[in-house]
Parts: structure tokens; sequence; C-alpha cells
């Protein structure tokens, strides 16, 4: 490849990129918007969806449906992109005409995905969501971020098997264990 041919990097504004996928642009493949640039996304594992559908699931059976939605693999819009977390409650008022643009709480099943989990997205994510979870399969543990201000996560936790976790955030106050998450992978 030419140095030229590196050189050659489009930024997109949401609005760009949300035209460009009506237009079909990305059809059949995974991508996601974050910071203007289209990546993508990595495949999706076995481990991976089995720990995204038992978390759905939890989440699913205790959420209060009527103020609370659940969107699964579905994008957040944000100022300068539109990633698409594997899990986000949101609030049920927001406007129905575009992607949410806010979230209570949003988690991300991480194996091959982790750098950009844990490094890129926390600081996107701070600006629209209250908390924010990795669960990360490589390493068997969940990263969760939560108090968010001024477009940073100020706390970090880093939870182990035979740690509990609970999404007070979202009312969900009955913990769950480290340990049967991790499981079901």
């Amino acid at each position: 490849m030419s140095a030229l041919a590196v050189d050659q990097v489009h930024r997109y504004s949401v609005a760009q990129y949300e035209r460009l996928v009506e237009l079909g642009a990305f059809a059949g493949v995974r991508v996601e918007l974050l910071d203007g640039l289209v990546l993508d996304m990595s495949p999706k594992t076995p481990a991976h969806e089995n720990v995204l559908e038992w978390l759905r699931e939890w989440l699913d059976a205790r959420l209060d449906r009527s103020r609370l939605r659940l969107r699964v693999c579905a994008p957040l819009r944000l100022p300068d992109g539109e990633p698409e977390p594997d899990l986000a409650v949101c609030d049920r008022g927001q406007p129905r005409d575009r992607h949410p643009s806010s979230a209570l709480l949003v988690i991300e099943v991480a194996l091959s995905s982790v750098d950009r989990d844990l490094t890129i997205k926390p600081d996107r994510y701070a600006a629209a969501a209250a908390e924010y979870w990795v669960v990360n399969l490589a390493e068997r543990h969940v990263v969760i971020h939560r108090a968010p201000a001024a477009g940073r996560y100020r706390s970090l936790t880093v939870l182990h098997p035979g740690d509990e976790v609970c999404a007070a955030q979202v009312g969900v106050h009955e913990p769950v264990s480290v340990a049967d998450l991790l499981a079901a992978a």
C-alpha cells in the first residue's frame, strides 16, 4: 500500500454516517462510528453471544419496562459517533425517530475488542451513559465505570469472580455474581 493510500482517511459527521447507512453503504458489514471514523466491529464469538444473552435475560427480567427499554446491539447517537454497545438501558421517554442519545447503563462484552472498549469508548460513553460496564472475557473480570463528569468516568472498579455487582442505576438492586456472569461464556 502506498503512503498516499494510508493518508486517505475521511471523517464523517453523525448525520453523514446515518445517511450512508440509509443508502446501504455498509450493507452486510458490521461497523460503528467513533470520533468520526467508520471502524470495523469485532466478530462475535460463541462466548460473547452467550454472555450477551445471559445479561439480556437477567436485565430483561428485572427492568421496569414502563419507563426503560433494553436495546441490544443498537446504536447510541453521540455528538461525534454512533457506537453500537452490546446492551444499553435507555429511558423510554427519548424520541423514537432517531437513536437514543443517552443511556443509564451501557454494557460491552469484550474479547477481541477489549482494547477499544477500555481505552476509547469510556470517554465517549461518559458523555452519554451514567454507568458503563466492560465484561472482559479474556481477563475474566468486569470493569465498572461510574460517576461521569466532564467527559470522563471518575470511578473505576474491577470485579473478579467472588465479587457481585448490581445495576442500581437502572433500578436493579439484586446483585449478580461475577462468577455466574463469566460462567455463561
